[in-house]
């Protein structure tokens, strides 16, 4: 109680460890706790944003898969701002060539690795696409912690949320040929090398869903084609 107490004191309004936004589908949100709550009993030296509070940035991806490059740009995040959120875009979809795994999938791949990492000040927050850019920023508003900084590299996202006054970094990009979810899912589909491209803890997540066979099938039923394979069925 007391921890609640001066989380509440320095103007955090949630619960250390957790985060609930009003649900827009059906997904139980779980997250791990931030580093500090209260910029008065942080260390010091520690950043603080103009709202009061600890400088907090977002991240937004698909993570399809997680990939060492993402990795890396979250530990870079991290030695400028004193926690991150990490928004799952496109929550809704799964079973695709661009999208084959789930966002409880995605959840895990990234959770487990950050705790290996010993990453805990962090969010994973999943996010559905609304397909209204006009809309897209106070959607993502309602669904994350209130956050000072936003990392992109997509020039749309970029002009959204510079629109409505968000400072936007684009972070480095690590060997973007290499580290690609396009590239990844390309190399499991083809039986290629690829393990090394993502963390353990992914490879472990992908092979426990059988994740290598579902892109392999979705491929074959990509080139079928639905009326096709409805024939050959």
């Amino acid at each position: 109680m007391e921890k609640v107490e001066k989380c509440k004191s320095a103007k955090v309004d949630l619960e250390p460890g957790t985060w609930n936004p009003e649900p827009t589908w059906n997904f139980t949100l779980s997250l791990l706790p931030l580093a500090t709550c209260n910029p008065q009993l942080a260390s010091p030296g520690v950043r603080v944003s103009s709202k009061g509070d600890d400088m907090r940035a977002l991240i937004l991806g698909r993570y399809q898969p997680f990939h060492n490059g993402h990795l890396e740009v979250i530990k870079e995040i991290l030695e400028e701002t004193d926690s991150i959120i990490i928004a799952i875009g496109s929550a809704q979809h799964s079973h695709s060539i661009e999208n084959p795994f789930t966002a409880g999938e995605r959840y895990l791949m990234i959770s487990n690795t950050l705790n290996t990492h010993g990453i805990t000040n962090h969010y994973i927050v999943p996010i559905i696409d609304i397909n209204r850019y006009a809309l897209w920023v106070a959607h993502v508003e309602s669904m994350v912690p209130p956050v000072d900084k936003i990392y992109t590299h997509n020039p749309l996202t970029k002009r959204l949320f510079s629109e409505k006054n968000y400072e936007v970094v684009s972070p480095k990009i690590y060997d973007r040929e290499k580290y690609s979810g396009q590239e990844i899912r390309r190399r499991i589909i083809e039986s290629e090398s690829w393990h090394d491209l993502v963390p353990n803890e992914v490879v472990k997540v992908i092979e426990d869903v059988d994740g290598v066979e579902r892109l392999r099938e979705l491929a074959i039923s990509d080139e079928i084609g639905p009326n096709e394979e409805e024939i050959q069925e």
